[in-house]
């Protein structure tokens, strides 16, 4: 079953607020059962949604509206349907993770290893003294403002290596 039925039968009176909670606790489920038909599902979705946000866009004249309207989209589906973004999340995180893969495959086919090798001593110094200077001001950020470590780690690794990764790690 899924965590909506489980909600559902601990409280008498179901609640938007049971409802986003069970959605968001079965959607934590490891990606077991992910099949081909989930992902097509989620990919689908998502098209739609960008779709409607393109849609509004360009009936707005505006079309560098497009990813905020994407966004608002995005937030206001899991908010008012939470049971279907928790039976496509476990899809679109297997969906989204190999989409990540790939896109950083890409970046990394594309650069020059004879470049890279005259170059790499410089750069290797210079990631040396960033992440020397970062990892002290997390140690700062944490003593002052007593992060808990799997907070700063996340940010860490959004400043560090994007937004692409950090997404990865979060989940």
């Amino acid at each position: 079953g899924s965590g909506l039925e489980r909600a559902d039968e601990t409280s008498e009176t179901p609640t938007p607020a049971n409802n986003a909670s069970a959605a968001v606790e079965g959607a934590s489920d490891a990606n077991a059962g992910v099949g081909a038909t989930d992902a097509a599902q989620a990919l689908a979705g998502a098209f739609a949604i960008v779709a409607a946000a393109s849609l509004a866009a360009d009936a707005l004249g505006s079309p560098p509206l497009l990813l905020p309207l994407t966004t608002l989209l995005t937030v206001l589906l899991a908010t008012l349907l939470p049971a279907a973004g928790a039976r496509l999340a476990p899809a679109g995180r297997v969906v989204g993770v190999t989409s990540m893969q790939l896109f950083v495959a890409a970046i990394g086919a594309g650069g020059r290893f004879a470049s890279l090798a005259r170059s790499g001593a410089w750069l290797f110094l210079f990631s040396t003294v960033q992440l020397a200077v970062h990892a002290g001001f997390l140690g700062l950020a944490r003593r002052c403002l007593k992060l808990p470590k799997r907070e700063l780690a996340i940010a860490s690794n959004a400043a560090v290596g994007g937004p692409t990764t950090a997404a990865s790690m979060a989940t």
